[in-house]
């Protein structure tokens, strides 16, 4: 399978980081969100070049959309090789 670049949302825990990290051994590009710093900072420091991440609270619909802007933003010059 081709490598793709996924946006995962609740990735700092539960069944977000297992989709997550099947992704990532899979050699996926993943950005990862939630709104949970630190486990998400964890995870780019474990995959430095396949990780990208966005700490942000989704439950209000103008940050899901700058959630999306700022994904877009970190996918296109970091996993332009894709």
């Amino acid at each position: 399978m081709a490598a793709k670049v996924v946006i995962v949302t609740g990735a700092s825990r539960g069944i977000g980081l297992a989709v997550t990290e099947y992704l990532l051994k899979n050699s996926h590009k993943v950005v990862v969100v939630s709104r949970s710093k630190e486990p998400l900072q964890a995870l780019k420091d474990k995959y430095p070049s396949q990780v990208e991440y966005v700490a942000a609270d989704l439950t209000n619909f103008e940050v899901c959309l700058v959630t999306i802007e700022e994904s877009e933003s970190l996918i296109s010059p970091k996993f332009r090789t894709i």
